[in-house]
């Protein structure tokens, strides 16, 4: 990174509050800060840092995009924002999201929604914007349209990986465990992870380098010490000298029934990926897609229940749910998900799918346990198709009655439609691809590979998810550097 003086910190970081003003229609900021006095105590080479509104920020207001914490200030940094002070960044503001991480388009938020950068020279707004992907989607905007250098993310089913592909960009969800989760206000606490957005994979590898460790104020970063897979790193180093690329194997997917409901444009590319590696030497090996079984039923149903008791201290108490949501300001996303999570915990549900949650989600584990005895990572699609539009998340706001909400649940692990037409189930379905990692705890990296044309969406890319083994963070991002050096080399060939 280039040497900045003191003056070009202080230059690029008004540049960046010139550009967040201008650019204020997209929305990306619920708070930006002035850090003149911050100034004298940053790096020279310090970056500046976007951070989403979920995680806490000494002395400054954190509000989850939500009503009920608007006026919350944390009287402490989150693990992560002390690190990056610490080494003389700069803060620049807290980014938008969907209320408490509810959302994969960045539409539910307390604060109105985030569009996607291809708005941000809009002289008329759009009637139905191009969304840019949730929950995550503030930090997401913030990099690719560089209001800041980098942007910090949660991650729970995709948050941070599905914005990212969205918006043309890199973004890192490390292992469960591998980065600190203090200070980061919970969604699902068994899923959370703090991950980033970044415009290169070698941005992401320096932050991974700043953040991972243990905290002793978060104990699950405790276990993954000596967790990195050595064989796989020198295979990389290896390559990186020279060697031969065969000693990388890469697992993908080509049953047909893992791509029911993408768009063929992105089926193509994804393939056109697979016979690229294959061509420049790295080993592909196919893999079945076991994972992918039960795995969106399972997640809804763990992350909704999760959330309906974490949530529920919102109003001083852990009493019933339905009582807390009609009293306090939750947006109506976050109460559909709460009541669902609350029948879901009801003992008449418990066993039926709750515990069998649990289940799946240990044999979805063990799925890629076996899958990382064929093949060092596994690649396959972030999403599925381009950017939707607003308008495919905004549905009927009145409440659902309990008995509608209670079929709706059956219908998910029934792997039926509902009898309803409930456009919010067809929201929550943008997560096929990402949602299995993240019920093992995999590192992944998503990352843009080649370009696919789009009438509107300039530039628009396909992004790819590069999976490792539980620990294997730096072989991910590794792995993800030299897929991105190969990709840049052959798309320059093209042109």
């Amino acid at each position: 990174m280039p040497n900045f003086s003191k003056y070009a910190l202080s230059d690029r970081y008004a540049n960046c509050l010139s550009k967040i003003s201008k650019y204020k229609n997209v929305n990306a900021f619920i708070t930006v800060f002035d850090n003149a006095e911050n100034l004298d105590s940053a790096s020279s080479d310090g970056k500046i840092i976007a951070v989403k509104d979920n995680l806490c920020v000494k002395n400054s207001y954190t509000t989850c995009a939500s009503k009920i914490l608007s006026n919350y200030k944390s009287p402490n940094n989150a693990t992560v924002v002390e690190k990056l002070l610490t080494q003389g960044n700069l803060i620049i503001g807290k980014t938008n999201m969907d209320e408490f991480g509810m959302g994969s388009g960045n539409v539910y938020s307390n604060y109105k929604p985030t569009l996607h950068p291809i708005h941000a020279e809009d002289s008329v707004p759009c009637s139905d914007p191009y969304v840019p992907g949730g929950s995550s989607g503030g930090s997401a905007v913030a990099v690719a349209m560089n209001l800041c250098d980098v942007a910090l993310g949660s991650d729970t089913g995709g948050s941070v990986r599905m914005p990212a592909a969205y918006c043309g960009i890199t973004g890192f969800k490390p292992s469960f465990g591998r980065v600190s989760r203090f200070g980061l206000i919970e969604y699902a606490e068994s899923l959370d992870c703090v991950g980033w957005l970044t415009k290169n994979v070698n941005s992401c590898i320096d932050l991974y380098r700043n953040l991972q460790g243990p905290d002793q104020k978060d104990p699950t970063t405790l276990n993954m010490i000596n967790y990195d897979d050595y064989t796989i790193l020198q295979k990389i180093r290896n390559i990186k000298d020279g060697g031969k690329r065969n000693t990388i194997s890469l697992g993908y997917i080509s049953d047909e029934s893992f791509f029911v409901g993408m768009n063929p444009e992105f089926r193509e590319a994804y393939f056109k990926v697979i016979d690229q590696l294959r061509d420049e030497g790295f080993n592909l090996v196919e893999i079945r897609k076991d994972f992918v079984e039960d795995s969106l039923a399972c997640y809804y149903t763990l992350a909704t229940s999760e959330a309906s008791k974490s949530l529920s201290k919102y109003d001083g108490s852990h009493g019933n749910i339905n009582d807390t949501i009609r009293e306090q300001g939750f947006g109506f996303e976050v109460k559909r998900r709460l009541k669902i999570g609350s029948i879901l915990s009801s003992s008449r549900l418990l066993t039926e799918y709750y515990q069998r949650s649990h289940q799946i989600r240990h044999r979805i584990r063990q799925d890629f346990n076996n899958i990382f005895t064929k093949c060092d990572f596994l690649f396959i699609p972030t999403v599925g198709d381009f950017p939707p539009r607003q308008s495919k998340f905004i549905y009927d706001h009145e409440n659902i009655e309990e008995e509608e909400l209670e079929e709706i649940v059956h219908s998910w692990w029934a792997l039926k439609e509902s009898s309803n037409d409930h456009s919010f189930m067809k929201a929550w379905l943008n997560d096929t691809f990402t949602i299995p990692p993240s019920l093992a705890g995999l590192p992944v990296l998503a990352m843009p590979l080649l370009h696919i044309k789009h009438p509107e969406l300039a530039n628009h890319s396909f992004s790819g998810q590069i999976i490792g083994a539980i620990g294997n963070d730096k072989g991910v991002l590794e792995m993800g550097s030299i897929m991105e050096g190969l990709f840049s080399i052959l798309e320059n060939q093209r042109q």
